[in-house]
């Protein structure tokens, strides 16, 4: 009897990235995950926006703790979102839909 063994190397902490840096190279960063901390904020089950001026990148699930979601619909669902509680690192893969940044697969580090 054989048996295949599946090895899954753990993923290491992803190094957040400047703003201005993050905004400047995302487009060689397509397909890679990426951090960058901004002010979430029209929090949704479907998407949420990630404020890093000058820019707002949309974020898409699918989210990676869902257990996040009470908090960031209990703080961060209109435009008025207090920075205070919705400004936080957030990982996700990067890509293009039209041309527009865009983040999808994400995790929200969210400081309570």
């Amino acid at each position: 009897m054989k048996i295949a063994v599946l090895l899954v190397a753990s993923a290491s902490a992803i190094s957040p990235m400047a703003p201005a840096d993050f905004l400047a190279d995302w487009p060689r960063l397509v397909g890679q995950r990426a951090t960058v901390t901004g002010t979430v904020y029209n929090a949704a089950e479907d998407s949420m926006l990630l404020e890093i001026p000058p820019e707002t990148i949309r974020l898409v699930g699918p989210w990676m703790d869902r257990e996040d979601l009470r908090y960031l619909f209990r703080n961060c669902i209109g435009a008025d979102a207090p920075r205070s509680k919705c400004t936080m690192p957030v990982t996700g893969t990067v890509r293009s839909v039209q041309g527009r940044l865009e983040m999808y697969a994400i995790k929200f580090s969210i400081q309570r």
